[in-house]
């Protein structure tokens, strides 16, 4: 006898529960050929079921996104974005006439190299023995007389 309450699984049946479980089950198998859905349809409803054809007929109102009202708003507001743009970035335009005489002349006689001065002259087969010739005393006085706007001008 200690040796089964030793090995105890904690699980226990109700009193005469195998006398009555054949019982039992014969009665659920009786009950679930009576078992009823809940749902019951009147007498002749399928014999005088119609379609209504007055919800399939009648059309649902179709709001089109790319109306006028829509597209004539869109356009006034891009047009309104494009010309606060345009206004508020300024316009620095740089032209040879707003340059003074003095800047420019500074970057001819400082910054100007051989080699851009030969790209301004129109013959480009001048040499330096083309040069020789002139004296210096005709070409400091050419220079002396020589005013920024002719420079500008050529």
């Amino acid at each position: 006898m200690k040796e089964k309450e030793k090995y105890n699984s904690g699980f226990k049946t109700p009193d005469y529960y195998f006398d009555e479980l054949e019982r039992n089950i014969k009665t659920q198998v009786y009950l679930e050929k009576y078992k009823s859905s809940g749902f019951k349809l009147p007498d002749n409803y399928l014999n005088n079921f119609e379609v209504s054809t007055d919800a399939i007929a009648s059309k649902t109102k179709v709001i089109s996104i790319f109306n006028r009202k829509n597209i004539v708003w869109a356009t006034s507001i891009a047009a309104a974005v494009l010309l606060l743009f345009t206004i508020s970035i300024p316009k620095n335009t740089l032209n040879i006439n707003s340059i003074e005489n003095q800047t420019l002349e500074n970057y001819l006689i400082e910054e100007i190299s051989y080699n851009e001065l030969e790209s301004l002259t129109s013959d480009p087969k001048l040499s330096e023995t083309d040069f020789i010739d002139i004296k210096t005393n005709n070409l400091e006085n050419y220079i002396d007389n020589l005013e920024v706007d002719d420079l500008i001008n050529y």
